[in-house]
């Protein structure tokens, strides 16, 4: 298997989020209000899905997966593993982001 690092993430909010760039026109921006336990916008439901110590992240309502980023904030490297997939070829068979 081959690896690679692809890039880097950068994490202001102690959180990432997977998700197919398709979605993110159907984001629905704001605050975070812990206050409340509904859900008032796409960054409220992301982040009180991270806070749960047990789960520290979840499916999220847009279709992606949201998690705790370890120790918070930072600058994370991601790395690609590889695969060859037959007729298809070399593929991304993994992503790994390494947060300590």
């Amino acid at each position: 298997m081959e690896k690679k690092i692809i890039g880097h993430c950068g994490v202001d909010s102690g959180q990432l989020l997977i998700i197919d760039p398709c979605y993110l026109g159907e984001w629905k921006d704001g605050e975070v209000d812990f206050d409340t336990k509904d859900f008032q916008n796409d960054y409220d439901e992301a982040s009180k899905l991270t806070v749960d110590n047990d789960k520290q992240g979840g499916q999220h309502s847009k279709g992606g997966v949201v998690f705790n980023s370890g120790l918070g904030d930072g600058e994370y490297q991601v790395e690609a593993i590889y695969s060859n997939v037959g007729e298809f070829g070399k593929r991304i068979k993994e992503i790994r982001i390494k947060f300590f």
